[in-house]
């Protein structure tokens, strides 16, 4: 089998960045049409936010797209000054894709990291270090992309038939060699870190949810969990293999397919976060009992994992000490805003039955 020339490993790029992009659009369109039908006038920031992210990646489906289109195999031309312009466009191309690549992985590290916040019940403990890797992140997703700026403008300063300080280059991308690095590994890190505390705090507080609902409940918040870990699971596995990719593989090779991962790791971060948003939208997800609404206070709607009901617990006498040991209580709101509801039991008089109403 013979190896993929540059050339068709820039298409491979375009094909699957245009596959994914147009799964994107689909969600983006969607969650724009949830946004206005429910009249979300207090969620503008994650309208906002989720805007911005799809215009990072816009950006990155666009140089991916473009760069085999824009690349000159003229034969009538200059074959040293063909060689040097191809070279000054796909230097601009990466250094565009490093900067919308970053832009779009802080904005949705940074989503995950306040939803994660929301879940904890507003605990600035738990988002510290979480906050921390991501300002590294940025820090070093920045020093990529100054490199090959700077690199390029060198490269199209000097023009085809001038001396290129070789050694400046070779300088130039060991920095963002290392820094591109330092960057996939922080934000595989942060992800794999709000994926466990997502899931995890989930978990705990819904454990024993089925004595008190029923299991076609805890149902459906396990469903919930698997959402959170399945989509975060999947993303850290291409960051993993990105961080692998950067830092072990030399040569070609290593550089086309580091070259793969970023152009689908480009629209999937934003995905994931598009889908659980229209989810969201749609009312096919919940956390009135969990304070799972990672969406805060700003989007005005709790999300929902099983059908909404009544609570109306009916349990015979002997069951009675169970349920007042799990002390239920129910959280409204985030933050200073939140209340907490205490469900108190009622007896009645006529029958063996002990009541418990929300």
């Amino acid at each position: 089998m013979t190896a993929l020339s540059g050339f068709q490993w820039l298409v491979l790029e375009a094909l699957l960045a245009t596959l994914l992009y147009g799964v994107y659009g689909v969600l983006f369109l969607a969650s724009l049409y949830t946004f206005l039908r429910k009249e979300m006038t207090n969620g503008k920031g994650l309208l906002v936010v989720n805007i911005l992210l799809f215009v990072s990646c816009t950006a990155q489906w666009a140089c991916n797209f473009l760069e085999p289109l824009l690349l000159s195999e003229d034969p009538d031309e200059d074959p040293e000054y063909q060689l040097w312009m191809n070279a000054y466009v796909a230097n601009v191309m990466i250094a565009v894709v490093y900067a919308s690549n970053t832009a779009s992985n802080v904005l949705a590290d940074g989503l995950l990291i306040w939803r994660c916040y929301t879940i904890w019940g507003a605990r600035r403990s738990i988002i510290v270090l979480p906050l921390l890797l991501l300002l590294g992140e940025a820090a070093s997703g920045i020093v990529t992309f100054v490199p090959y700026a700077v690199g390029t403008q060198i490269g199209y300063d000097v023009g085809p038939e001038g001396h290129r300080p070789k050694q400046l280059i070779r300088k130039l991308n060991r920095i963002a060699t290392r820094a591109n690095t330092a960057y996939w590994a922080t934000s595989f890190t942060i992800n794999m870190m709000m994926t466990l505390l997502i899931g995890g705090r989930i978990w705990w507080i819904t454990r024993d949810i089925d004595k008190l609902f029923g299991r076609s409940h805890k149902k459906g918040y396990i469903r919930a969990i698997l959402i959170v870990v399945e989509s975060g699971a999947v993303y850290s596995v291409l960051l993993l293999l990105s961080v692998v990719s950067t830092a072990l593989v030399d040569g070609p090779f290593g550089q086309n397919a580091q070259n793969v991962l970023a152009s689908i790791s480009g629209q999937v971060v934003g995905i994931f976060p598009t889908a659980i948003l229209v989810l969201v939208g749609l009312g096919l997800t919940s956390d009135n009992a969990t304070n799972t609404d990672w969406l805060g206070s700003s989007f005005n709607r709790s999300m929902e994992f099983v059908p909404r009901r009544e609570l109306d617990l009916q349990l015979p006498d002997e069951q009675t000490e169970e349920v007042l040991a799990t002390n239920l209580e129910l959280h409204v709101g985030n933050g200073a805003k939140s209340r907490t509801v205490n469900c108190n039991p009622t007896s009645s008089s006529n029958s063996n039955i002990t009541e418990y109403k929300v």
